[in-house]
């Protein structure tokens, strides 16, 4: 498995040799992030520079391809400008889920308040209750894997939002989670079962949030 800790700072010298102090920041996402990595996982980086061009996204390619293991690393790249501008509900993940390697994201972005996460709730819940419903109609079961994955997401979404905790891995969203959403995260049982339970517990989610209507205020 990549030894992520040297992965992350040989790629952290090369960026900074790149782009100097155009670097603003760069942190680390996902399975490596939580410390739960398998031989297959992604390398999810985020990396921020003051302005990202066309010629940025080419020496950033190129840096990538000269790595070890360039076939797992993925994640999230763009300008100061664009960061700015994204919705605050839809940049949560990255606020709370990203380790800095270089750098901070305060003072480039404030953080989520309680309405950006009740709004963050309520889209994640419905983007993956519509996909789940398309899936069961006109997909397949190998597509519960990333539903699943998405539950995931949405149910730290979800302990934020009742607790304020967002849970830095599945074993402390695992003693958060309520039975029902336990159910959701071990995802065992038939595919139709496990489609009907994820439909169904989206819905409830959704149908505890209510119509929507204008943003509400932290």
């Amino acid at each position: 498995m990549v030894d992520i800790n040297r992965w992350t700072a040989d790629f952290i010298d090369k960026l900074r040799a790149a782009f100097g102090e155009r670097l603003r920041f760069a942190g680390l996402q996902g399975s490596y992030r939580r410390g739960e990595a398998t031989e297959k996982s992604d390398i999810d980086m985020v990396v921020v520079l003051d302005g990202l061009t066309p010629a940025d996204l080419a020496r950033y390619r190129a840096l990538v391809r000269e790595m070890p293991e360039a076939d797992k690393a993925c994640g999230f790249l763009c300008g100061t400008m664009e960061l700015q501008a994204w919705p605050a509900h839809d940049r949560l993940q990255l606020w709370y889920d990203t380790r800095p390697l270089f750098g901070s994201l305060d003072g480039l972005v404030s953080p989520p308040d309680g309405g950006d996460v009740r709004l963050a709730l309520r889209v994640e819940a419905a983007n993956l209750y519509h996909a789940a419903c398309h899936s069961y109609v006109f997909g397949s079961a190998d597509d519960l894997s990333a539903l699943e994955k998405g539950a995931f997401f949405l149910l730290r979404t979800k302990c934020l939002a009742k607790t304020g905790i967002y849970a830095a891995d599945r074993r402390e969203l695992r003693s958060l989670a309520g039975e029902e959403d336990r159910a959701v995260l071990e995802a065992r049982g038939a595919a139709d079962e496990r489609f009907t339970r994820l439909i169904v517990w989206c819905a409830g989610l959704l149908e505890h949030l209510g119509p929507s209507g204008p943003r509400e205020e932290a």
